[in-house]
This record gives C-alpha cells, sequence and structure tokens, in this order.
C-alpha cells in the first residue's frame, strides 16, 4: 500500500510516493520511511514535530500476489524502495527470495533489511555509472534464477529499471505478468 505525501515548497505543491510501512488496520497506524538527503520532503522529515501534519492522498495497492507463487522471488532494488522490499519479503514469508540492492554510500550497510539469512540472499551493488553496475550484474546472475514461473520485482531509478525490466520479459521471455518494474526515481 502507499500514499502520495505533498509537502510546501515555498507556497507550491511538492509530492513525494512512500509505501506505508506494517501498517495495522486494527489500531489505525503505519509508518513511513524518508531518505534524508537533500529535498522538501527530506527537509520536512527532519524538521517535523510530533502532531504535525501533511496532505496525503490514498492510492491503494496495485499489488497482486504473484498467481501461481514462484519458487523464489527475484527482487532488485535500492534505497528508494527499501520499504517496498521490506513489505515484500513479509507478504511471502516462507518463500526464498534474492535480493540485488543497489547501494551509494556507506551508511546503506546499516539500513533496515527485513531479509532472513536462512532464506534470502541479499546480493549489495555499489551504484556505478548511473546504475550500469546493476545493470550488468542483474544480467549476468539472474539467467541462472530464472524461469517462466519466476517472478522478478524491480523498482530502482527510472533508466536502470527500464534495463532489467526489459531484459526481464524481452530477452529472458518472461511472461509481462511475471515481471514487476517500476522506475521509482530519477537520477539528475
Amino acid at each position: 500500500m502507499w500514499v502520495r505525501v505533498w509537502f510546501d515548497d515555498g507556497g507550491k505543491p511538492h509530492q513525494r510516493a512512500y509505501t506505508l510501512v506494517d501498517p495495522d488496520a486494527a489500531a489505525g497506524t503505519f509508518g513511513l520511511e524518508f531518505a534524508l538527503h537533500d529535498g522538501v520532503a527530506s527537509r520536512w522529515a527532519r524538521d517535523c514535530a510530533v502532531g504535525d501534519t501533511v496532505e496525503a492522498t490514498l492510492q491503494g495497492t496495485g499489488f497482486e500476489a504473484p498467481d501461481p507463487l514462484p519458487g523464489r522471488l527475484l527482487v532488485v532494488g535500492d534505497t528508494a524502495s527499501l520499504p517496498a522490499i521490506n513489505s515484500l519479503l513479509d507478504a511471502f514469508p516462507g518463500l526464498p527470495a534474492t535480493v540485488w540492492f543497489e547501494t551509494q554510500h556507506a551508511s546503506d550497510d546499516a539500513l533496515p533489511f527485513r531479509v532472513d539469512p536462512e532464506r534470502h540472499d541479499l546480493r549489495r551493488v555499489p551504484r556505478e555509472k548511473g546504475g550500469a553496475a546493476l545493470v550488468d550484474r542483474v544480467k549476468a546472475e539472474l539467467p541462472a534464477l530464472a524461469d517462466p514461473a519466476s517472478y522478478v520485482w524491480i523498482a530502482c531509478d527510472t533508466s536502470t529499471t527500464r534495463a532489467l525490466g526489459g531484459y526481464a520479459r524481452k530477452e529472458l521471455g518472461l511472461p509481462k505478468e511475471r515481471v514487476h518494474a517500476l522506475g521509482y526515481w530519477r537520477d539528475s
């Protein structure tokens, strides 16, 4: 599930999308995780206090569990998609997963991954050449793991996501309903 949050940017609306973390319908609570870098949303997150409010639009969820379930989740993401990655892993507690995770900073090693070393293979890939290192690594390793029943979930910067989504569908021949690819941000 995700929301679009609207921040004030000098009198102009500025929006960002966030995955709900640990939604609890009974308690009426959820969390949001912010990557703290330069930007309107990050400044709001740093400066907000208990009781502050912000406008948000509930977007719901476009995610449907793959049917049939794959034998392994194949996940490609980065810091922007970490809350969604964690939610995906939580949604399938018994399913093994291989996760290629692009890092940009040494502090990325301390991020709150919900991986279980018994069933999740976390492969960290330093961001190099605008995402090209991640594309190369996934292209080199994905064919050995993917088959027509696989489920591939990709959410990185837009150009990396397009390259890998196209690769999975066109070159590996995976059915489009077994490949979820959504660009989360644009490299500037």
